[in-house]
């Protein structure tokens, strides 16, 4: 499968990412044995970007996945954290769930506009500490 750049401090992604809220307990909810294998699968053809959420309560399941694959995956997740404190839980939450010490990707979930994104500054600039410090190696902000 082919691989992309997303930023320099990255590795390759796949172009096709595996969005892991379908197997997550608030979509299709497979037992999590299941859905590590499904994820596993996916790693096994190629895909090595996964997207998830501190809202889809999965971290456990891609936990799973990723000891069995040996390879490099690219992690991306999202907090609706507003405040400081909110988004410090939400990194360390990602860290100890998923078995990682550093996080690829991460974003402040469905912000709606400047506004919204205003009232999340201050999680925001915790990320953006965290990139500098090396948990986090890049990140953004998701919309829909």
């Amino acid at each position: 499968m082919k691989k992309v750049m997303l930023s320099p401090r990255l590795a390759p992604v796949s172009q096709l990412a595996f969005g892991s809220l379908t197997v997550s307990p608030l979509q299709a909810a497979p037992p999590p044995e299941r859905a590590a294998e499904i994820i596993s699968y996916a790693l096994s053809r190629g895909i090595n970007f996964i997207d998830t959420a501190q809202y889809y309560r999965n971290y456990d399941i891609i936990r799973a996945a990723l000891k069995r694959f040996d390879g490099d995956v690219i992690l991306s997740t999202k907090t609706y954290a507003y405040d400081r404190a909110g988004a410090e839980a939400a990194v360390e939450e990602a860290r100890l769930g998923t078995g990682r010490d550093i996080i690829d990707i991460f974003m402040l979930h469905e912000q709606e506009s400047i506004k919204t994104l205003r009232g999340h500054m201050e999680a925001l600039e915790y990320l953006i500490g965290c990139r500098e410090r090396g948990i986090i190696r890049a990140v953004g902000v998701s919309m829909h």
